[in-house]
């Protein structure tokens, strides 16, 4: 999906909480250029201590599940029982994909539980989109096709 950035319009602000420094590097590049505002942090510790000062609050925050001293799970657990947090979508994203983690992710309140795996950053992009945006993947889908049917009806000089 192509991005129009419009001047004056705020970007969409991601935080990435990960223990692993390539995951935070790789997230830092690819959703940056994909024209959105990135926070990373590296333990769910800090995480919440850095939340809590924060004026502007992160658009959406995705979550890894093992690290060290507070899990994503007790990190998910502290965002949703905060009235000042619980609003925020949460996305589960972790090598750890055992049926009850997720199972406990979702009851708890994450809104994607996604295994590392199988999701690579674009497929992250994609679910960010539907939670963030509602509605806009199937108009762009849309006008892609538009312009896709009218170049291929375009007679040739």
């Amino acid at each position: 999906i192509e991005y129009l950035i419009m001047p004056n319009m705020p970007k969409t602000k991601l935080l990435f909480i990960d223990d692993d420094p390539i995951v935070l590097n790789i997230c830092r590049e690819f959703f940056t250029k994909k024209g959105f505002s990135v926070i990373t942090i590296d333990s769910g510790l800090k995480a919440l201590a850095i939340l809590e000062t924060m004026a502007k609050l992160p658009d959406l925050i995705i979550l890894d599940v093992l690290m060290p001293s507070l899990n994503g799970l007790e990190v998910l657990k502290v965002l949703k029982l905060n009235p000042r947090y619980k609003t925020i979508p949460v996305f589960m994203w972790s090598n750890l994909n055992e049926k009850d983690d997720v199972k406990k992710a979702l009851s708890i309140g994450a809104a994607y539980y996604l295994a590392k795996i199988d999701s690579p950053p674009s497929e992250v992009l994609e679910k960010i989109e539907k939670v963030i945006h509602p509605g806009t993947t199937q108009v762009v889908n849309e006008i892609k096709k538009i312009i896709q049917d009218t170049k291929n009806n375009t007679p040739k000089i």
